[in-house]
């Protein structure tokens, strides 16, 4: 079929078809490295920054939480400072994220993310000042509860020495010794209890449990009841105005503890409305974060599979390309310098006088015209030479007409040289047309040649494309195992960083409780060792007492016995001692009950010691645990650290990746470029073909003419 088809055409459609498959090639390439590199650019300007954006949210989030944390359990100003920075921090990350995500509208995790951390850090702000606010008042209310206490200790110290005095006067017969040592009982209950509830009141806060000063609040009644016994049987206007005052310092101190147990209830509520804000906020930051690792793996795996894809379709097009052009160059070639090769033999065979030779070329194209053409010319010849020699042979049989038929054939004979003369020198011609056709087949091979490097050029460019877009890849992965292990990391600080908070505050809080406790039962024991110097006092008073009274009975039962009947007044003044003796042995008994109370309260006092040393040990044992979660979080933060530079960093070679990803396409580019105008100087190979078949279309008419002259 293509033996019908002109040379012209057949070489345009050859290279049309090269060169539209190199066209497909190169936009095929150039719309792939276009999707790849805009991918590369999404990751660069909108993904990795919100990533970063929602780690640096978390990680101030925990910071402000830590600080807020310590400064609820040690009422440290300095904490507080800190926190607020940290906070400020984060409304700045998230001022930041909300321009981001006004930059980039197809973030839409980072927008709906970034609205809610923001409301729930605005409710975080509002109850971190609410704290700050409770606090100063529990410390205010703590300086009424010690003003409170202290004047309760003092008046009651007071009311226990003026009554220690008395008795001291009662026990040398001015006034009623019973009644002494009841009172004096009472203020050592009353200044008992009130200790067990200053001792419930610092338990309380060093251990951060609420129960320990609700008891202490419950033991207010029954000294209130013994108070108010007191204050029945007190006459003296010194000692009612004593009671007075221990019932209002006592009645100032319930109400400040029962203050502050509400104020420290009200801070532990906004403690745990503060955690579940924050929690908010680090859960929107962890979603946002995951998000955008989502995006960045999704993105990556879809450049690596346009890669791969295009990376097949290109190989694949480039054997196509390989093939087809050799197939189009061989039939090219032999379409072209076969028959021209057949054409130039045949014509040397005629020059040379072999005029019997038969042109084997049947095809419509110029080179079977000019075979057709030639083929004419031979037959002229040799009608011609025929008949030449048939009039060579009337010449013999005619003498008159030999010279005429001579004349005739001679010239007939000249005609034919000039024809043979004419075919040698068409034959050159078609000959120095073949051989130009032939190089112009060869340049046109060429051009070839180099654009099927070029498509290999272009093949080994899309593989270190597609290199490149696997290591991108692969550090994406790793962006994405170092944000899970920071934001791993981060969970297990911001753990860590609580239990250590939580231990500094126990441990802070207990140092100061333990040695305020200590200091008190120290007190108390030089109160009691006064107490019992006192009483030993009171007691010798009334040994006195009884060795008089012993004298006084028997001097009586003497002077009666001698008397007689005279002697009944001495009955009954010895009736009298009698009694006083009796009343004297009753008073020695509650004093020795009193001593085994004083004692009792004395071995209270040492087990308090106990639990005194009992707490430093434990204050011990929970400040060494402090250090060690410190240490932790020192080291988890370091940790965090290290993977936020391992994040910094793959960002850097996927920069740098997407960086030879552009390079390698404005090559893919040139490549095309030169692949055009490969296929540009094909197409001028192409004209000078066509002109070259002109040519040999002006020879074949030339043939023609000169067949039928």
């Amino acid at each position: 079929m293509l033996k019908d088809v002109k040379l012209g055409v057949k070489l345009g459609l050859g290279f049309g078809l090269l060169i539209l498959l190199s066209c497909g090639l190169g936009v095929l390439a150039v719309y792939n490295m276009t999707a790849v590199s805009r991918n590369s650019g999404r990751l660069a300007q909108e993904f990795v920054p919100e990533v970063a954006i929602a780690n640096n949210v978390e990680r101030s989030s925990l910071q402000a939480m830590l600080a807020m944390r310590s400064y609820s359990l040690s009422e440290n100003h300095d904490y507080w400072v800190e926190g607020s920075k940290h906070l400020n921090d984060v409304h700045a990350f998230l001022d930041q994220a909300q321009k981001h995500a006004q930059a980039h509208p197809r973030l839409v995790a980072l927008k709906k993310d970034v609205g809610l951390a923001q409301a729930k850090v605005d409710e975080y702000t509002t109850l971190a000042g609410q704290t700050d606010e409770m606090i100063r008042d529990l410390s205010t209310v703590r300086k009424q509860m010690d003003a409170s206490a202290a004047a309760f200790m003092k008046n009651a110290n007071a009311y226990l020495a003026d009554q220690q005095i008395k008795a001291r006067l009662a026990a040398a017969g001015d006034g009623s010794v019973i009644d002494r040592l009841q009172k004096l009982a009472w203020i050592t209950e009353v200044i008992e209890t009130g200790e067990e509830i200053r001792v419930r009141n610092f338990k309380s806060q060093s251990l951060r449990d609420p129960a320990y000063i609700k008891e202490g609040i419950a033991l207010f009644p029954k000294m209130e009841d013994i108070v108010g016994r007191m204050r029945a049987l007190s006459t003296d206007d010194k000692n009612v105005a004593q009671l007075d005052a221990i019932k209002a310092a006592a009645e100032g101190y319930k109400q400040a503890m029962t203050e502050f147990l509400a104020k420290w209830e009200n801070l532990r509520a906004l403690d745990g409305k503060r955690n579940t804000a924050s929690e908010a906020v680090l859960g929107a930051a962890r979603d946002t974060a995951t998000a955008g690792i989502g995006h960045t793996q999704e993105l990556a795996d879809a450049a690596v599979d346009s890669l791969s894809l295009a990376s097949k379709v290109v190989i694949g097009g480039l054997v196509a390309a390989v093939v087809l052009g050799i197939a189009i160059a061989l039939l090219l070639t032999r379409a072209i310098t076969g028959p021209m090769a057949r054409g130039v033999a045949y014509a040397t065979k005629v020059a040379d006088g072999d005029l019997d030779q038969v042109l084997d070329v049947h095809q419509k194209d110029e080179a079977g015209q000019l075979a057709a053409a030639m083929s004419r010319m031979v037959e002229n010849l040799k009608e011609k030479i025929a008949e030449a020699e048939e009039q060579q042979q009337a010449a013999a049989a005619a003498t008159k007409e030999a010279q005429g038929a001579m004349s005739r054939a001679q010239a007939k004979e000249q005609e034919v040289r000039g024809l043979l003369e004419t075919m040698g020198s068409l034959a050159d011609q078609a000959q120095s047309i073949s051989e130009r056709m032939s190089s112009a087949s060869e340049e046109l091979a060429a051009q070839v040649e180099q654009v099927t490097r070029g498509t290999q050029e272009q093949s080994e460019r899309m593989g270190e494309t597609a290199t490149a877009m696997e290591e991108m890849n692969a550090t994406v992965i790793e962006v994405a195992r170092n944000a899970a292990d920071a934001s791993s990391s981060a969970d297990k600080a911001r753990a860590k960083a609580g239990e250590g908070a939580d231990v500094v505050g126990q441990a802070v809080s207990g140092i100061g409780e333990v040695h305020a406790i200590t200091r008190d039962l120290q007190e108390n024991m030089v109160d009691l060792g006064h107490k019992a110097e006192s009483i030993g006092e009171v007691m010798n008073v009334i040994s006195d007492i009884a060795d008089q009274t012993n004298l006084l009975a028997l001097n009586a039962a003497i002077e009666a016995a001698r008397a007689g009947d005279a002697g009944r007044g001495f009955a009954v003044v010895a009736d009298e001692v009698r009694k006083l003796a009796e009343k004297t042995m009753g008073a020695t008994k509650e004093v020795g009950e009193s001593i085994l109370s004083i004692q009792q309260a004395a071995r209270q006092s040492q087990e308090k010691m106990q639990s005194a040393a009992k707490a430093v040990e434990r204050v011990t044992d929970l400040a060494g645990r402090s250090g060690e979660a410190l240490s932790e979080i020192v080291e988890l933060v370091g940790g965090s650290a290290r993977q936020v530079e391992g994040i910094a960093t793959a960002a850097e070679q996927q920069s740098a990746a997407s960086e030879e990803i552009n390079r390698a396409i404005e090559q893919v580019s040139r490549i095309v470029a030169e692949t055009a105008d490969g296929m540009a100087q094909s197409s001028l190979a192409v004209q000078e073909v066509a002109t070259m078949s002109g040519e040999l279309n002006q020879i074949i008419a030339r043939l023609k003419q000169d067949g039928a002259g």
